[in-house]
């Protein structure tokens, strides 16, 4: 017997726009007209040198997970500007995730921006730590031997029955990691097994208990 979730996803982030916009409204008080003064012109440059001083903190971030340099460090920073101008996150959220997804599953380019954002956008709207629910989706795709790339298919998957469930994403997918091998010898997929544990934790029922009598069985 094979529990499944089915769902359809009308969004995508990759569509989204990249450009100066979305950053400039993280320092929209920078570009305002003023009438030029001491003051107004202290407040700009404090605000500008603090903006520099953030991107520094996100390169040395990137730099120190991913162990990346030149051309490499490059485009990483390039994908680091481009989420960081169309997310609310700060600089060190986002700097971090852009790391963490490139460490853990070697992403890079559109598909590292893509990633970032939508785990950026999901710990913004559900609550869950960004590097936690990383790191738990990128175990969960390793364990099955899915591609890396599917990455945001399965976070799509696994936000629905959270939502269906009331269980954060990181605890189901850490869940599907902790049974994989007891999943994986009685034949379940990643997307099943996801739809199993969502289930059991619908039912009330402790997936700790509930799994060395399924193995046997």
């Amino acid at each position: 017997m094979a529990n499944t979730v089915t769902i359809e996803v009308d969004a995508n982030t990759r569509g989204a726009e990249k450009n100066i916009g979305g950053m400039g409204s993280k320092i929209k008080n920078l570009a305002k007209p003023v009438a030029i003064g001491s003051a107004a012109v202290t407040g700009m440059a404090a605000a500008a040198i603090k903006l520099g001083d953030e991107f520094k903190e996100a390169e040395n971030i990137i730099r120190a997970g991913t162990g990346a340099s030149g051309e490499d460090l490059e485009a990483l920073k390039t994908s680091f500007n481009d989420v960081f101008a169309n997310v609310p996150n700060d600089s060190k959220e986002v700097a971090t995730a852009i790391a963490d997804l490139n460490t853990e599953l070697g992403l890079t380019g559109e598909d590292l921006t893509s990633a970032s954002t939508a785990f950026l956008n999901l710990s913004r709207t559900m609550g869950d730590d960004a590097s936690a629910a990383i790191k738990a989706v990128s175990d969960s795709l390793v364990a099955f031997g899915e591609p890396a790339d599917s990455v945001e298919s399965h976070l799509d998957k696994l936000t629905v029955a959270s939502q269906a469930v009331g269980v954060p994403v990181t605890k189901l997918a850490e869940s599907v990691v902790k049974f994989s091998p007891q999943l994986k010898e009685m034949g379940f997929s990643l997307e099943e097994s996801t739809a199993l544990f969502a289930n059991m934790e619908a039912a009330g029922l402790e997936t700790s208990r509930m799994m060395p009598g399924l193995n046997t069985a």
